[in-house]
């Protein structure tokens, strides 16, 4: 899975912080905490020195850029900060949307009308790690209108837990 974080991403997500508008420097802060970037791009109130928020999440994703597991969480964060701000449903902000959706599109990611991240394509559930597992599981609980597409991945979804708990604790048969 590629990491969503690419100049043309990084460009989409600043248009909606350009000029000091969008969510606020302490919104960014709290993203940033929460993707794991512990004392990058600190703001001051009134400091000269402080980055503006289009600089502070284009540092934050450069220290992610080759981290595809911290830049989907920066991505992620920064998506929530949007969606809590109504980012997503502002008519006129649905251009600015629109081109979001399209660089993430090209790093093999979708992005829903409700503004959550979604990878494109089969998630490989043979991986047995436990994103791939939470992929699945948000798949699932965001397309409840399919009971046979429910089915499948519900028994897919089990047939890779049971295996990634037998592998967890050592337990996996031989072939």
């Amino acid at each position: 899975m590629e990491n969503p974080i690419n100049g043309e991403v990084v460009a989409a997500l600043t248009v909606f912080v350009r000029g000091g508008s969008g969510p606020s420097h302490s919104s960014l802060t709290s993203a940033f905490l929460a993707a794991g970037i512990v004392g990058l791009t600190p703001y001051s109130s009134g400091s000269l020195d402080s980055l503006n928020k289009v600089d502070r999440i284009t540092e934050a994703a450069r220290k992610v850029w080759q981290q595809p597991t911290r830049g989907r969480r920066l991505v992620e964060e920064i998506l929530s900060i949007y969606r809590v701000a109504g980012i997503f449903g502002a008519p006129n902000l649905q251009m600015e949307v629109a081109s979001l959706r399209s660089a993430l599109l090209q790093r093999g990611w979708a992005l829903d009308t409700d503004g959550r991240l979604d990878p494109l394509g089969d998630i490989d559930l043979e991986v047995g790690d436990r994103q791939a597992l939470n992929d699945q599981l948000n798949r699932l609980r965001r397309n409840t209108e399919d009971a046979g597409l429910l089915l499948g991945t519900a028994k897919e979804l089990l047939e890779s837990v049971g295996k990634f708990v037998l592998e967890e604790n050592g337990c996996l048969p031989d072939r």
